[in-house]
């Protein structure tokens, strides 16, 4: 499965640093939302199983989040937990 995670600029990196804490491989984008704002687009590869654990410790640490779910079916490469 993927989840692909919108948040401001100076949270993604803090994000992304609690999520690899727990094992999760995040790759990092910087993005432009609505009024050119600076967004950080936070991709994460990771086991159907694990959806809830990773949705609820971004629900946590960025309630303002913009989370999307997505099912891979085919993955070559990366990192995946």
């Amino acid at each position: 499965s993927s989840i692909q995670v919108v948040v401001d600029q100076k949270e993604g990196e803090v994000l992304a640093d609690i999520l690899r804490e727990q094992g999760f491989g995040v790759t990092i984008l910087e993005g432009k939302g609505k009024n050119d704002s600076v967004k950080n687009l936070l991709f994460i590869q990771l086991k159907r199983k694990k959806i809830p654990v990773a949705t609820k410790l971004i629900k946590e640490h960025n309630p303002e989040a913009y989370i999307t779910v997505n099912e891979i079916k085919t993955m070559f490469g990366g990192y995946i937990k």
